[in-house]
């Protein structure tokens, strides 16, 4: 690849990764002031929402949490308990 070429695909490169940031940050900050309900289901370790990012997840109104063993595709890791803790929350809502 020429210089010229790799400079450009960077170019578009970090252009999509500010336009996601940038989207990461709105939901964020939407998701922080709805009242809309929300189940966390969380994954215990864990791989990608850990430490501080989790803990602010956490501070969301409106939102019930559920701990399952996981690391990265926690679907496939408790579906069970997914399925069955998803069916409860959807009972308990207005």
């Amino acid at each position: 690849m020429r210089l010229a070429d790799h400079a450009a695909f960077l170019d578009r490169l970090l252009e999509r990764l500010d336009v996601r940031r940038r989207v990461v940050l709105v939901v964020h900050d939407w998701l922080g002031e709805t009242r809309v309900p929300k189940l966390f289901v969380c994954a215990e370790p864990g791989q990608f929402l850990t430490g501080g990012p989790r803990e602010l997840c956490r501070t969301w109104p409106n939102q019930a949490e559920l701990s399952v063993p996981g690391v990265h595709f926690v679907q496939e890791n408790a579906p069970d308990r997914i399925g069955a803790a998803i069916a409860a929350w959807l009972r308990e809502l207005p």
